[in-house]
């Protein structure tokens, strides 16, 4: 959840993808998952990214696909093979090869980073109050470059996420120093894990978040937000279908006596204090994609979930227009916050 990337179109310019000869009937023609596939890679396109082919298949957005629907599709459909270039085992639209080498080189930096994130996750585990903690942003979606910070999201007992955030915190300014630097800037509370806006954007950032530690609240987490499947049908669990630590943190057996004293009425005193002095806080500096209240502390300063599904639904636009078809109603769904049926309504041929 960093905004840190260089948002744009997926595409610098139109000759990236190469409409299909009007003559030429199996270019034009374009099955459901054609179009998911495009979709994602449109998608990772504006983060300047590009997929493999489990990855296609997970950010698939809005068809239900199989690894071997997606083998089929990308060796046989003349559609996909007009628009789409592959380059070792990336895939990108058309001739944008050249991100192919940045992704392989943030694979690498974003390795050296899991290990120390897997680290401070079980340190941040270890803190009273703690239920779960999962990596998001660029570390999580491999392209964390050198040097920066990792995001954490932390899921709280109810009624302490103010106290646990001011504990965590604290935790994370002791150990300032250690690079890549800890970022938790994402806190739940267990009673309050539904997510939104429900967009495209939230939803891959639910899809993509690795969980270090906690693995029960993070299904309760997933449960909580089924209307991710109406984007990402294909990205159920978390990425990699890798389970966290089941452990507790490595100090928490000598904190427990510490949480007993943090859930007594008197510490609700403190919570609420807290609570108030910094929600009054965040709220002033206006973030468009910052939300503080008792069960949630989502301090994005930046605007990019904001900016993201505009852009996303500009780009289907573009490619609409040098495919030969138009957005309909499932396109815009996909983008922006539509109920589930109409995000099923496919992309359909401009007469």
């Amino acid at each position: 959840m960093n905004d840190r990337p260089a948002i744009g179109s997926a595409f610098p310019d139109s000759s990236c993808l190469e409409a299909a000869s009007p003559s030429s009937s199996a270019d034009t023609l374009c099955s459901s998952l054609d179009r998911a596939v495009l979709r994602a890679l449109a998608y990772a396109g504006l983060f300047g990214g590009v997929l493999t082919r489990q990855e296609l298949l997970r950010y698939a957005v809005g068809v239900r696909a199989s690894g071997e629907g997606i083998e089929q599709v990308i060796a046989e459909s003349g559609f996909l093979k007009a628009r789409v270039g592959s380059t070792g085992a990336y895939f990108h639209l058309g001739r944008e090869a050249g991100r192919t080498e940045a992704r392989t080189r943030l694979e690498r930096e974003s390795a050296e980073a899991m290990s120390s994130a897997r680290f401070l996750g079980g340190l941040i585990s270890s803190m009273p109050l703690v239920r779960m903690v999962a990596l998001t942003g660029s570390a999580a979606a491999g392209t964390c470059g050198c040097g920066e910070d990792l995001d954490f999201l932390v899921v709280t007992e109810p009624g302490r996420l103010w106290i646990c955030r001011m504990i965590v915190v604290a935790l994370c300014r002791a150990i300032g120093m250690v690079r890549p630097k800890p970022c938790p800037n994402f806190f739940l509370s267990e009673d309050s894990l539904a997510l939104g806006p429900r967009n495209i954007f939230t939803a891959n950032e639910i899809a993509r978040m690795v969980p270090l530690h906690g693995f029960d609240v993070y299904r309760k987490l997933r449960a909580a937000n089924e209307w991710v499947a109406d984007f990402l049908p294909n990205a159920s669990g978390p990425p990699g279908g890798t389970e966290p630590r089941r452990g507790a943190g490595i100090f928490r057996l000598p904190i427990l006596p510490v949480e007993g004293i943090l859930r007594l009425k008197a510490a609700q005193i403190v919570e609420k204090f807290e609570s108030r002095r910094k929600i009054s806080r965040f709220s002033s500096r206006g973030c468009p994609d910052g939300e503080f209240g008792p069960g949630v502390c989502k301090a994005h300063f930046g605007s990019l979930g904001s900016r993201i599904p505009g852009l996303y639904l500009k780009t289907l636009e573009s490619i609409g227009r040098l495919c030969g078809h138009v957005p309909c109603r499932g396109c815009c769904a996909l983008a922006l916050n539509i109920p589930r049926a109409a995000s099923t309504i496919p992309l359909r041929r401009d007469p």
